[in-house]
């Protein structure tokens, strides 16, 4: 059981654990038998951090963000046309929340896919040649985007939009999953399943991909 609490207001009891024997809530116990706690935490903001255990120090948990280079990356991205699917939920509005970022790590802003919520931006030597507005809704949410020379597709749900102009982004070496690719702009949520494909699939093989 993981029992949570949203605390929307000042106060000095928001959550507690007692025993009940029936006749009080104040129940102290019968000295063998007894209530075992452990895991509690608390967290800034819509979603839950994992769980970090500690010791005698206190911790904290870091972001989770994936960022695929070198021969990771060659193994898996055809930079010249390919295919990525992610299947998420986020809790943030902003337009600029990251879901994922194929870029050059020279030129992160000059040469990028940047997949973001409600405003994606495709970008070759400087220049946007494709942008979409799609923006994420509810707990869960299926994107895909494909791209090859001239054929940019991208569809959230059942919302798939083209861009029939525009020369793929060079130079690209690099994947960030859940982080911008130049700052420090997170989902803020999870991605539950994720794939990339090497060539560049039909917009009806991505239609039926996020239905």
């Amino acid at each position: 059981m993981t029992p949570t609490v949203a605390i929307t207001t000042t106060g000095s009891n928001a959550f507690d654990f007692r025993l009940d024997n029936g006749s009080t809530t104040n129940y102290t116990g019968d000295g063998v038998s007894g209530l075992y706690l452990w895991g509690a935490q608390m967290t800034s903001g819509a979603t839950l951090a994992p769980y970090v255990p500690t010791g005698a120090l206190t911790a904290s948990s870091t972001a989770d963000v994936a960022s695929i280079t070198g021969a990771a990356f060659a193994g898996i991205v055809n930079t010249s046309e390919g295919t990525v699917f992610a299947d998420l939920s986020t809790t943030s509005t902003s337009s600029n929340t990251p879901i994922f970022n194929l870029y050059q790590a020279s030129n992160a802003s000059g040469n990028r896919h940047s997949l973001r919520n409600g405003a994606t931006i495709i970008t070759t030597n400087g220049t946007n040649v494709a942008t979409f507005s799609q923006a994420v809704t509810g707990q869960s949410s299926k994107v895909a985007y494909a791209y090859k020379a001239d054929d940019f597709y991208y569809i959230v749900g059942s919302d798939g939009r083209s861009d029939t102009a525009g020369a793929v982004p060079v130079g690209i070496d690099s994947m960030n999953i859940g982080k911008v690719e130049t700052s420090n702009l997170y989902l803020n949520g999870y991605i539950r399943e994720m794939a990339t494909l090497k060539s560049r699939r039909p917009n009806a093989n991505l239609q039926a991909m996020t239905q």
